[in-house]
C-alpha cells in the first residue's frame, strides 16, 4: 500500500513514467544567471582579444554605430507615436551641454523647433528636455500646478527651490514669498541704505574718481551687495564683516564654487542615465558641499546677532520667519537653508546683473546721462531714494529691466519637471518626467516680442507718455506660481545699489582697456572683471 504522505509524489512519478515525461528543470537562481552571463562575457572578451587590431576597430565602431542608430530609430518612433514636440535626437547634441553657452548655441537648437509654437524637445541620453520660446505658452504652463522642481538634492538640507514633497514645497514657498513681499515693501530697506551710506562704503570708489586709468570695481559692488543682504537677513545694527574680512572673502569663494558645482550637477542630471547611477555620481561629486558651508556661516551670523541682541527690534528676514518656526510651519533648519539659497543667489546672480548694468551705463553714455538727470531730480525732491518712491523713477526702472533683457544674465529659466502622465505644451504631448525650460534669451531677443531686440532700447518698458510699464513678455524671473521667489529681493537690491552708484558716479570706458571691455555672453563663465573709468558727479 502507498502511504498518504508518499502517494502524491509516487502518483506524479508514476504519471511521468507512464507518459514518458522528463522531470522539469529547477527554476534558475539569480546567482546562476549572473554566472552564465560572466561566462558569456568572458567568451566574448576572449574572442575579441584574438581579433586583429583592424577588426577590433571595425567591431567597436560597428557596435557604437548600431546602438546609436537603434536609439535614433526608437526616439523617432516614440516621438511620432506620442505626438511629442520636434527636436534633435541622440548623443551629438550633448556636446552643447559640455561647453559654455554662446551666441551660436540657440540657432542650432531652434533650427529643429516648431516655428509657430516655438517649442523644441531633445533627448539627452534618456531624459527628454522641452524648451519653450513662446511667451504665451510659457506663461500658461508656469501658472499651473502640474509641474515641480527637480527633487534629487543629495544630503543638502533642501532649500525652497528643491523641496521633495510638492505640497510642502508649495506651502514653504508661500511662507517665504509672503515674508519677502511685505519686507520689500517696508521702510526697513531705507534704513539699510541709510546705514550703508553712513558707514562710508564707497571710499575706494571715491579714490578712483578723476583718475585716468582703468579700475576694477567688482569687489566694491559685491561688498555693497553683501552689506545690503546682511542688513536684510541679520540687521544693520550688528557688526557687518568688513570688505577685507576673511569671512566676506570666504563667502565669495564658496558662492563661486557653489554655482560651478550647481552647473555640473545639472549636467549630471541631463547626461547620466538611471536614477541610481545619477545618485552614485552625485554622492561622489558632492555638488551641495559649498551650500552646506554657506548655511553654516549663516547660522553662525544668526546666532551671533541673537546673542548680541542687535536684531531684536529690526525688521529682518529671520525676525519675520520666527512666527513660522514657533507655529511649527517651518523648522529652523529649513529657514536657514532658504536664507542660504537666497543669499547665494543674491551674491552671484544679482550682483553680476548689477555689474552688467554698470557696464551698459558706461557703454551707452547718452542713456547714462538720461538716467542721471532723473535720479538727480528725484534726489533733490526727496533727499534720497526712498523705496516707496521708487515707482516715480520711470526711466531708471526701465533701464534696469532693459539691462536684464539686453544682457541676459541667465539664458533660460529654472528647471521644472512634469508630474502628470497626460500633459500638453501647445498642441504637443509631453512625457511624464520631462524637464521644462523657458528659453528666456530667445524670448527676449525675438522681434515678435520686442520692437528692437538687438538694441539697448529702454522704450521696451516705457509707454507713449514715458511712464514705466512692465512688459508681459519679459520672462527672466519666470511667471505665475512657478516664478522666481527671490525676484522682489533681486529687483529691490538692484534698484537700491544702482540708484546710489549712478547718482554718485559717472562710469566710462578706459581708453587703455577699451579692447578688454567685453561682457561675456554667459555669466556662469569665469567672468573677467570690467575695467571702468570713474568720475564723481
Amino acid at each position: 500500500k502507498i502511504s498518504a504522505v508518499q502517494k502524491p509524489h509516487n502518483l506524479r512519478f508514476w504519471t511521468r513514467q507512464k507518459h514518458n515525461m522528463a522531470t522539469p528543470s529547477p527554476v534558475p537562481q539569480f546567482k546562476d544567471i549572473v554566472a552564465k552571463l560572466k561566462v558569456i562575457g568572458s567568451s566574448w572578451r576572449e574572442w575579441f582579444r584574438q581579433l586583429p587590431l583592424y577588426q577590433r576597430i571595425i567591431a567597436t565602431v560597428g557596435a557604437l554605430t548600431g546602438s546609436l542608430l537603434a536609439r535614433y530609430l526608437y526616439c523617432r518612433l516614440h516621438r511620432k507615436l506620442n505626438n511629442f514636440p520636434p527636436g534633435p535626437i541622440g548623443l551629438p547634441f550633448i556636446g552643447y551641454t559640455y561647453r559654455p553657452l554662446d551666441e551660436d548655441w540657440h540657432p542650432p537648437l531652434y533650427r529643429y523647433a516648431d516655428e509657430k509654437e516655438k517649442v523644441v524637445m531633445f533627448y539627452l541620453v534618456q531624459t527628454p528636455m522641452v524648451m519653450i520660446a513662446n511667451p504665451e505658452t510659457f506663461a500658461e504652463i508656469w501658472r499651473s500646478e502640474v509641474n515641480r522642481n527637480p527633487t534629487d538634492t543629495g544630503d543638502f538640507p533642501t532649500p525652497f527651490a528643491f523641496e521633495h514633497v510638492p505640497k510642502k514645497w508649495a506651502k514653504r514657498r508661500q511662507l517665504n514669498s509672503a515674508s519677502f513681499t511685505s519686507l520689500m515693501k517696508s521702510d526697513y530697506l531705507d534704513t539699510i541704505i541709510s546705514a550703508l551710506l553712513a558707514k562710508q562704503t564707497f571710499p575706494d570708489l571715491d579714490q578712483q574718481c578723476s583718475v585716468q586709468r582703468a579700475y576694477y570695481c567688482r569687489e566694491d559692488i559685491k561688498w555693497l551687495g553683501f552689506c545690503f543682504l546682511f542688513g536684510v537677513f541679520f540687521g544693520v545694527n550688528g557688526d557687518i564683516p568688513g570688505k577685507d574680512d576673511k569671512e566676506f572673502h570666504r563667502l565669495l569663494r564658496l558662492d563661486g564654487e557653489a554655482f560651478e558645482r550647481f552647473v555640473v550637477s545639472r549636467r549630471i542630471d541631463l547626461i547620466v542615465p538611471f536614477d541610481s547611477l545619477r545618485r552614485a555620481v552625485r554622492s561622489w561629486y558632492k555638488p551641495w558641499a559649498p551650500f552646506i558651508e554657506i548655511t553654516k556661516m549663516i547660522e553662525v551670523w544668526r546666532q551671533r546677532a541673537e546673542q548680541n541682541g542687535t536684531d531684536s527690534n529690526e525688521d529682518t528676514y529671520f525676525n519675520r520667519m520666527k512666527s513660522n518656526v514657533e507655529s511649527g510651519k517651518m523648522s529652523p533648519k529649513e529657514v536657514v537653508a532658504d536664507a542660504g539659497a537666497l543669499i547665494s543667489a543674491g551674491l552671484h546672480i544679482t550682483l553680476t546683473s548689477i555689474e552688467m548694468a554698470v557696464y551698459h551705463a558706461a557703454a551707452f553714455p547718452e542713456m547714462q546721462e538720461r538716467v542721471y538727470r532723473e535720479l538727480a531730480a528725484h534726489f533733490e525732491k526727496y533727499q534720497g531714494f526712498p523705496v516707496k518712491r521708487m515707482n516715480e523713477l520711470h526711466v531708471f526702472r526701465a533701464f534696469v529691466l532693459e539691462s536684464l533683457r539686453y544682457g541676459g544674465p541667465v539664458k533660460q529659466t529654472l528647471d521644472r519637471v512634469v508630474t502628470k502622465k497626460k500633459y500638453k505644451v501647445g498642441p504637443y504631448n509631453v512625457p511624464k518626467g520631462a524637464t521644462l525650460l523657458g528659453a528666456s534669451y530667445s524670448i527676449h531677443h525675438d522681434a515678435g516680442n520686442f520692437a528692437k531686440p538687438d538694441e539697448f532700447h529702454v522704450e521696451h518698458f516705457l509707454d507713449d507718455h514715458g511712464r514705466f510699464v512692465r512688459n508681459k513678455k519679459f520672462m527672466l524671473f519666470g511667471s505665475g506660481k512657478r516664478d522666481c521667489i527671490g525676484q522682489s529681493l533681486a529687483v529691490k537690491e538692484m534698484n537700491c545699489i544702482l540708484s546710489a552708484l549712478l547718482h554718485r558716479y559717472k562710469f566710462g570706458v578706459a581708453k587703455d582697456k577699451a579692447e578688454e571691455f567685453v561682457l561675456p555672453f554667459d555669466y556662469f563663465r569665469v567672468t573677467p572683471e570690467l575695467p571702468l573709468q570713474i568720475d564723481s558727479r
